[in-house]
């Protein structure tokens, strides 16, 4: 009778607290501004997200960033996790894998959920990766932090003409002075000679696509453009910079592309490196 009334009291009890009575590995973390973002492989599903302080067994806090990943999840699942890993929140989880390295990076597998926790300690070290201040320069105004990509600080500028969303990504928040330095360096850049890398990326644009435009896109009922009149048509909506002088400007298509945008790469140092359409 004994042993009938414990399984029965078992039965009752969570599965995700079951799992701390186990050997199980507990991460503690807070999850990063993007949120949970899901891939189909095959038939399933897998949902990853990102802890920006985190720390395994109530041990010392870490602000590396560690990915969690949740594995052969179906259509019906995925949803759930919006709200069970949501950004910017405090989570606990149970793993029965090792923390292992994908690209430098270090991964784990979740397992279970746990009850919220409370640790405010995590959330403080959190804080400022999460919220740094923004960016101000004397020469080149301020910058504001992305709130779902905080290491990345956005500003409204012209671009001969017409405005374009300017994005300085950095290693780290809060980033150190040199760092900023960096980034601001080719900003500037960039800017002196934007005349320039108008005309470069305008004509990228056209030799990869113009005569794809051309062949396929353009309805009968479109006027015929130029090689000319078709870069004039498209539109600088983005611009990302990095310190290491890379370049992505996302490049609007004024409907020439039945509204695709497009991603233009490169380096300060070497030029345009590649043009490609943007697949939602």
């Amino acid at each position: 009778m004994i042993r009938f009334l414990l399984a029965f009291l078992i039965l009752l009890i969570p599965s995700a607290l079951v799992a701390e009575e186990q050997d199980d590995t507990i991460i503690t973390g807070v999850v990063y501004g993007l949120g949970p973002q899901d891939i189909d492989v095959g038939t399933s599903s897998e949902v990853s997200v990102y802890l920006v302080a985190w720390r395994v067994n109530g041990g010392d806090i870490r602000t590396d960033e560690l990915r969690v990943m949740v594995l052969e999840q179906r259509p019906d699942q995925v949803e759930q996790w919006d709200t069970a890993l949501a950004a910017r929140s405090l989570i606990r989880f149970s793993t029965k894998s090792d923390i292992f390295t994908v690209s430098r990076e270090p991964v784990v597998i979740l397992d279970k959920i746990l009850p919220k926790p409370d640790d405010p300690d995590l959330l403080a070290s959190a804080a400022p990766i999460l919220d740094p201040p923004l960016i101000l320069t004397s020469e080149n105004g301020e910058f504001q932090p992305n709130r779902e990509y905080p290491l990345s600080y956005e500003q409204e500028r012209d671009w001969l003409g017409e405005p374009i969303t300017v994005s300085l990504i950095l290693d780290r928040n809060p980033p150190p002075e040199g760092m900023i330095n960096s980034a601001i360096d080719v900003l500037e850049q960039v800017w002196v000679k934007r005349n320039e890398w108008d005309s470069t990326i305008r004509e990228a644009m056209a030799e990869e696509f113009y005569q794809d435009w051309y062949d396929d896109w353009r309805a009968e009922s479109d006027p015929e453009l130029s090689r000319e009149a078709f870069k004039d048509r498209l539109i600088f909506n983005e611009v990302t910079l990095q310190t290491d002088g890379s370049f992505d400007f996302i490049i609007g298509d004024d409907g020439l592309f039945w509204d695709h945008n497009f991603s233009v790469t490169g380096t300060i140092k070497d030029g345009v490196v590649e043009a490609a359409m943007m697949h939602d």
